[in-house]
């Protein structure tokens, strides 16, 4: 009997557009190959702006308008809804510590979680903006108490939690999401998941042999 497939780790910060398009895409192409996804937050303001030293992607000159366009044309692409006021304005830290808190305990809540806050901010223009939003969203959605996702957000164990996952996604070479670890390789944006796909299917890509 074939031996358990490893799972697919994919890496996501809530301030990308295109870190929800990969969270869609990642799990539909997991389940057709009998996969796991393991959800592994980071923050890109640390990896672009503290580690590489580079500008955020909208205030890069050029590719910045660029990547704006290309996000709104892969959404069309994939028949995903993409908020027309979804601009990137949407503060990570109070998502990313709610989701951290969410997974200590519960990492299939966590990720339905993440799945939901994605699709409401950057389909739904629902507001997830804040500490305060967030938690409301978590009670609405899911039922768990405000009051426990605010102290969650603010748990010094909750904050250093995410800060080691940060670090993780730094000493794996992790620069920008989506990224997503497959047997072993790393492959960077949803361009790249045809490849992701072969690897699935063949346990292979050409560069390999």
């Amino acid at each position: 009997m074939a031996g358990k497939k490893e799972p697919i780790e994919f890496w996501f910060d809530f301030l990308s557009p295109f870190g929800y398009l990969g969270s869609i895409l990642i799990e539909k192409l997991a389940a057709e190959h009998g996969r796991e996804v393991i959800w592994r937050p980071t923050l890109l303001g640390v990896m672009v702006m503290k580690v590489m030293g580079l500008p955020p992607l909208p205030a890069t000159p050029l590719k910045g308008r660029y990547t704006e366009y290309e996000g709104r044309r892969s959404y069309r692409y994939f028949g995903v809804e993409m908020n027309p006021f979804g601009d990137g304005s949407l503060p990570p830290l109070p998502a990313a510590r709610a989701f951290t808190w969410l997974n200590m305990s519960d990492p299939a809540l966590a990720k339905r979680f993440g799945q939901a806050l994605y699709r409401a901010h950057w389909s739904e223009a629902t507001n997830v903006t804040t500490p305060e939003a967030v938690a409301a969203f978590a009670q609405d959605r899911f039922g768990v108490e405000s009051e426990r996702v605010i102290g969650g957000i603010d748990d010094p164990v909750v904050i250093y939690s995410l800060r080691a996952s940060v670090a993780a996604a730094v000493r794996a070479g992790v620069f920008g999401v989506p990224t997503f670890v497959v047997d072993g390789q790393r492959f960077w944006g949803t361009e790249r998941l045809p490849m992701v796909e072969r690897l699935l299917t063949t346990g292979s890509l050409a560069l390999d042999r």
